[in-house]
């Protein structure tokens, strides 16, 4: 019995020892590892007025807005060559910055309103391979060893996925052996699941057109789910496609990801007569906690920390209380900013390449310093791996170090 007892807490330890490490070493998808815009770093630096950030390497990048995926030997930069009219995924060392390999994934997306050409959503990574969403809809899966192509699935040619005003913008997701993507044909055909090994097409569910936000994991009760926001509707997977719950929320046209406050709520805010809301489930059912307009989320997300949210909130960074709403401080001067949450910081990047240190601190807004680190529109939220961030805007890229 104790041997049992001792291998059994052995793998237990083993199994959180490899999730920590993933969860400081990667970022493997669309707002970390776990979806949620945090991660952990040993020896962060929180002192950035007596020890300025290095700068580790900046250049030149293809324009877009998807964030940067990062694993424990590459990083990856999903992008367009406006010389040559095409997307291209890139893969550059994260020792030196030089490029691995790069691959043409599809035709140039031209953005005739002015906000910025190229793709829109984020690439997911596993151990082998890397998925990534165009900004035309070709969902593609690539060995990341050498950039060749796997498979591809035509969203709009094969699920009727109308072409959204700004390009395809839903960021993949893993979920076990399925890839996750929003597909907005309609008639059941909103959400797909695919084998992410062959991408065949797994499970279809939901009604409802595409948009700009991203399928999400999360675990409510000890069961792992998927949430999905489409048209006015909150929707809740499980593995198999069975829908959990559902809620027909205050507003629609989400940008920003819904943010899980652990164990049991979700918020949601977008721009809009509602700013904002928190539903808590329990045994799949809905109750809506309170809804009010204190945070507007344009399309950056916020994150949750200690009972308190972080976000942008038009042009303002803001910090509400998670159980009530109510304001607790905002700040000018970051524009339309994004962030993520490293420790108990925030790491803000201002609409125009600032990027700052702030404390998570619900009773007063505390500059820690901050380093101008791109030039001009940035309007991707930072990544972070192994007490580096990634940050890259329309024109550059640039790693920081940010551990002491």
């Amino acid at each position: 019995m104790k041997i049992k007892l001792t291998f059994g807490i052995a793998l237990i330890l083993l199994g959180l020892s490899i999730s920590i490490h993933a969860q400081t070493t990667q970022w493997n998808g669309f707002r970390g590892n776990n979806r949620d815009g945090r991660a952990q770093c040993e020896n962060l630096n929180t002192d950035w007025n007596a020890s300025t950030p290095q700068m580790v390497y900046q250049f030149s990048a293809t324009e877009g807005f998807s964030e940067v995926a990062v694993d424990d030997r590459n990083f990856y930069l999903q992008g367009v060559d406006t010389l040559a009219q095409k997307e291209y995924l890139t893969a550059y060392s994260i020792k030196n910055g030089k490029e691995v390999w790069k691959t043409e994934i599809d035709s140039m997306y031209f953005e005739n309103d002015g906000w910025g050409h190229g793709p829109r959503a984020t690439p997911a990574i596993d151990e082998e391979t890397i998925f990534v969403l165009t900004a035309f809809g070709k969902l593609k899966a690539f060995d990341k060893k050498n950039g060749k192509e796997l498979w591809m699935r035509n969203i709009p040619t094969e699920f009727s996925g109308p072409m959204p005003r700004w390009g395809f913008s839903s960021s993949p997701v893993l979920f076990g052996d399925m890839l996750l993507q929003e597909t907005g044909g309609g008639e059941g055909k909103a959400l797909t699941a695919f084998d992410k090994a062959t991408g065949k097409e797994l499970w279809s569910r939901g009604n409802g057109t595409t948009s700009y936000n991203s399928p999400q994991r999360i675990t409510i009760d000890g069961v792992d789910q998927v949430i999905f926001t489409i048209d006015t509707m909150l929707n809740s997977y499980n593995e198999k496609g069975d829908l959990l719950w559902a809620y027909r929320m205050p507003m629609r046209g989400f940008t920003a990801s819904p943010v899980m406050i652990s164990p049991n709520r979700i918020f949601c805010s977008a721009v809009g007569r509602v700013g904002c809301f928190v539903i808590e489930i329990n045994d799949n059912e809905v109750t809506e906690i309170y809804q009010n307009r204190s945070m507007q989320n344009n399309w950056s997300s916020s994150v949750y920390h200690d009972g308190y949210i972080y976000g942008s909130s038009r042009a303002r960074l803001m910090c509400i209380d998670a159980t009530t709403g109510e304001v607790q401080w905002n700040q000018r001067g970051f524009g339309k900013a994004s962030m993520i949450l490293v420790d108990d910081h925030l790491m803000v990047l201002s609409d125009e390449g600032l990027l700052a240190l702030v404390e998570a601190n619900p009773e007063a807004y505390v500059l820690k310093g901050s380093q101008q680190v791109l030039e001009g529109k940035s309007w991707t939220a930072p990544s972070y791996a192994d007490g580096h961030i990634y940050v890259r805007n329309l024109s550059q890229f640039s790693s920081i170090k940010i551990k002491k």
